[in-house]
């Protein structure tokens, strides 16, 4: 019944009053739209990720993004713990940060799915599609918006956003141009924390930290306003510390290394 094109063809002029000329079916199905999210991400060592996970409506397409993001969020971690870089406790942080973005994600599927079922709800939508503004928007965030891959791991609101409070973010937020960001992604090494420092700062004054953990990538970016970001291999902004301060900086580094700063 529900995969002729008789049916499908009234469905949609009932609903948005639009004649679709259907010539051919290849193929039809049907789903549930349902979302889940599992109480825990681990028990000991067996973690979840991807639809074991949580699961969301299709509408945006959204849960194979998230289920990346989980083995990105992970990997990283489960690498440092085993190699023995890091303390036990960083793979914590793993249900504490996702599970933030995947409500986020939940919360915001839910109002695609609405505004699709029901031509009311157009309204909503508005709060995630806007208007191109400028080109750093329709480049970086704007796709970053639709794909789900503008979450942070802060737990704060899009305030805190606004204020440019750096740690829990993607440091790829920060630059003005797709061009400039890629230049910077080929300086640093994604299976490290990497210290982005001013170009400007002295070569000198480099932090002795376990080479095997840490790259120093120094950048011309007047945004560094002489501080330096920890951005951890999965491209997130672990800290913001003042270069000044040195002994405050190794520290804030071994700190985030072994998961006891969060993002």
């Amino acid at each position: 019944m529900y995969g002729n094109i008789a049916f499908i063809t009234q469905y949609v002029r009932e609903k948005v009053n639009f004649e679709l000329n259907i010539k051919e079916l290849l193929w039809f199905t049907q789903s549930e739209f349902r979302h889940r999210i599992a109480n825990r991400a681990n028990i000991d060592a067996c973690f979840l990720a991807g639809d074991a996970y949580h699961i969301f409506s299709p509408i945006g397409g959204l849960n194979m993004n998230m289920g990346l993001q989980d083995a990105l969020n992970l990997g990283w971690k489960l690498a440092y713990v085993l190699k023995g870089y890091a303390n036990d406790s960083l793979l914590s942080t793993y249900q504490s940060e996702r599970n933030y973005c995947i409500k986020k994600t939940k919360e915001n599927t839910a109002h695609l799915t609405h505004s699709l079922v029901d031509a009311k709800a157009y309204r909503p939508t508005r709060k995630y599609i806007n208007r191109p503004r400028n080109k750093q928007y329709t480049e970086i965030e704007l796709p970053y918006r639709l794909s789900g891959y503008d979450n942070y791991y802060t737990g704060k609101s899009d305030t805190y956003r606004e204020k440019k409070m750096l740690p829990g973010f993607h440091f790829s937020e920060f630059f003005e141009n797709i061009r400039s960001y890629e230049k910077a992604c080929k300086k640093m090494d994604n299976t490290k924390f990497n210290l982005l420092i001013p170009r400007t700062f002295f070569s000198n004054k480099k932090v002795s930290v376990n080479a095997q953990v840490l790259k120093t990538v120094f950048i011309n970016k007047k945004i560094l306003q002489g501080c330096a970001w920890l951005v951890r291999p999965d491209g997130y902004i672990s800290a913001k510390v003042n270069l000044t301060e040195k002994e405050n900086l190794k520290k804030t580094i071994e700190l985030s290394i072994n998961g006891e700063i969060l993002c």
